[in-house]
C-alpha cells in the first residue's frame, strides 16, 4: 500500500504540522520522530523534511499576504535512516538511492 493510499500517513503529518507549529523550523534535512509506527502497513516512524519532489521550484514559494511560506515535503524513514541523516548523513544521497515514487513507498526496504 502506498502512503497516498492509507489515511495514516497524511493524519501523522497534519498532527506533526499542528504539534510543532511556530516551534520547528522544518528546515530541508530536518528529521522528525514520531516514536511508534507511523501506520499498521509499515515500520517506518520517522519523516525527513525536503524540498518537494512533485513541484517544480517556482511552485515552492507562497505569498499568503503577512509572509511568505515555504512548501515542504514530509518524506516517510525508517529510525535507521533517521539516526544516520542525525549523524552527518547526507539528504541527497538518501534521496536518490531510489525512485521519487520509491521513496513515498512506506514498503520500501530501508537504505540504510
Amino acid at each position: 500500500m502506498r502512503a497516498g493510499q492509507d489515511v495514516s500517513w497524511a493524519l501523522a503529518c497534519g498532527f506533526i504540522a499542528d504539534q510543532l507549529k511556530e516551534r520547528a523550523p522544518f528546515n530541508c534535512g530536518d528529521t522528525i520522530d514520531f516514536h511508534e509506527a507511523i501506520s499498521a502497513s509499515s515500520e517506518m516512524n520517522a519523516f525527513v523534511v525536503s524540498h518537494p519532489l512533485f513541484l517544480d521550484a517556482k511552485d515552492v514559494m507562497v505569498d499568503i499576504g503577512v509572509r511568505k511560506v515555504e512548501i515542504v515535503q514530509m518524506v516517510p524513514i525508517f529510525e535507521r535512516e533517521r539516526l544516520w541523516l542525525r549523524q552527518d548523513g547526507d539528504i541527497q544521497q538518501l534521496l536518490s538511492r531510489v525512485t521519487e515514487t520509491e521513496l513515498m513507498n512506506p514498503l520500501r526496504e530501508s537504505i540504510r
